[in-house]
């Protein structure tokens, strides 16, 4: 009898195994999964269409990245103190 139980555990064990989901993803595919998506969000280029004559076009990232709609009419210092706070 205690063999027979034996046996039905093992093969519970095994079942229960072979069913498992890991439920910690490895550090390399949770790296993976992060750069499939950076390089979506890299390969978006956006449209710039023509603005009126009095906005422009700024952007936040490098390689013309993050574009943001400014009003041309502000200074030099008022631009700056814009993107200081549109960066952050």
């Amino acid at each position: 009898l205690e063999e027979e139980w034996e046996r039905e555990i093992d093969i519970c064990l095994k079942n229960l195994n072979a069913c498992r989901v890991d439920e910690n993803p490895k550090l390399e595919e949770i790296f993976e999964e992060k750069a499939k998506e950076e390089a979506k969000v890299e390969g978006m280029v956006p449209e710039l269409k023509q603005l009126p004559a009095h906005l422009k076009y700024v952007f936040l990232g490098d390689d013309a990245s993050y574009p943001a709609i400014i009003s041309s009419s502000l200074t030099r210092v008022e631009e700056e103190k814009l993107l200081r706070v549109l960066w952050s």
